[in-house]
């Protein structure tokens, strides 16, 4: 696993950039950018269980992540921990593919300052992900900046 740490400033007030960010329609939008039809299952609030979900591109099923929320304050930080895999809609605690996601992290914080927020990330990625990974995010970022300014 390699880390992907990334920052990017919105001229936006952080309550517009959370909202971005997690709001279903423009959570969607952004985050397509990593893979289309991607979407989150569940309630944001801290020690909440929240399906990260999918399309597989090759088969189609539906898959991603089961992570728990263990910081939570809303309009400043969001970070979740990963707990299994979720393959065709069947969680996956163990096994190949799943042992070295366990307990990783991926994190967001939004400071602001005269109107700007920053937004940061802080998260990892399989060595064979990485280098799209990191494309991806930097892509990803921008859209959110786009869709709160």
């Amino acid at each position: 696993m390699k880390p992907i740490i990334k920052s990017i400033e919105i001229n936006a007030p952080r309550e517009k950039v959370w909202h971005v960010l997690w709001e279903d329609a423009s959570y969607r939008d952004w985050c397509s950018l990593f893979s289309e039809g991607s979407y989150y299952d569940g309630t944001l609030a801290l020690g909440e269980k929240v399906r990260f979900l999918g399309p597989n591109p090759v088969d189609g099923s539906v898959g991603w992540l089961l992570a728990e929320i263990t910081e939570f304050v809303p309009n400043e930080v969001m970070v979740y921990s990963f707990l299994w895999m979720v393959n065709n809609g069947v969680d996956v605690t163990e096994g190949p593919g799943v042992d070295e996601w366990i307990g990783f992290k991926e994190q967001y914080h939004l400071t602001e300052s005269d109107g700007v927020t920053t937004l940061a990330i802080d998260t990892v990625m399989a060595d064979e992900y990485h280098e799209f990974m990191m494309e991806a995010w930097d892509k990803a970022l921008v859209r959110v900046k786009e869709l709160a300014e």
